[in-house]
């Protein structure tokens, strides 16, 4: 996967209030920042490359942004899921003032080798309601025993000294789906007053060999993973439903 494989947008990494990008290049093990489009010129500004702290582990594969350590700058977040053989891991990084710095924070290992952790990231919405964005964190190819590939999502939550927490982790149905293909967020279901969790599982094979299936989830103010809200499959073989959400 080359340049473009990831993007993250609504990423106002410098505070000028617009948009900036994070661009991955997994390809490459590396990030690029471009900061907002100039009004005159239509242009946007390269500000930033990030490589991997080792090579060779998809880094960029997915990228995130969001506001996780409370002090008004946007941070971005940076899967890489084949390093350390494919156990996969997810990487913080602190945004500097001016957005052309950024430091990382913390790093959260998969688990298992083949994991594939940090496959998709997430890091635009407070579940937990404590005014600090979350971040969902997936595995497509996490194990339950017997249940090969059935896939993972982890929910890890940071703290105002720029460390993250294991809060909860919610594992697929059914061996093969790769829950966590893609991640989003559809707001409000169960009229709890915080947002909820959408996970794709692509290969899910009911009703049909990887027909696919989206999965929403609540998130507790604990943050824990509560029941399936709503479930939607694939109709036909091969569908893939679940493979990317809009984010």
């Amino acid at each position: 996967m080359g340049f473009g494989a990831a993007i993250a947008g609504h990423c106002d990494f410098d505070g000028d209030g617009r948009d900036d990008m994070a661009i991955g290049a997994p390809g490459s093990d590396a990030v690029f920042i471009y900061l907002g489009a100039n009004a005159t010129s239509g242009t946007w500004t390269s500000s930033a490359r990030l490589t991997a702290p080792a090579v060779g582990t998809s880094f960029g594969a997915a990228v995130a942004c969001g506001h996780l350590d409370g002090d008004g700058l946007t941070d971005l977040v940076v899967g890489a899921p084949r390093s350390s053989l494919d156990r996969g891991a997810a990487h913080w990084y602190a945004t500097q003032p001016g957005g052309r710095t950024f430091n990382l924070r913390a790093t959260r290992d998969g688990t298992t080798a083949g994991d594939s952790f940090g496959n998709a990231v997430f890091a635009a919405r407070d579940f937990d309601g404590d005014g600090r964005c979350d971040v969902l964190v997936s595995a497509r190819g996490a194990d339950a025993g017997a249940m090969m590939d059935n896939g993972s999502v982890t929910l890890l939550r940071p703290t105002m000294g720029g460390t993250w927490t294991l809060s909860s982790v919610v594992g697929g149905g059914a061996a093969g789906e790769q829950l966590g293909g893609a991640l989003s967020s559809i707001g409000d279901l169960n009229g709890d007053g915080l947002p909820d969790v959408v996970v794709g599982a692509p290969f899910a094979s009911i009703p049909a060999v990887n027909a696919g299936r989206v999965a929403a989830f609540t998130i507790t103010a604990t943050g824990t993973f509560g029941p399936v809200l709503l479930s939607v499959r694939g109709a036909a073989a091969g569908e893939e439903l679940g493979a990317s959400l809009l984010r």
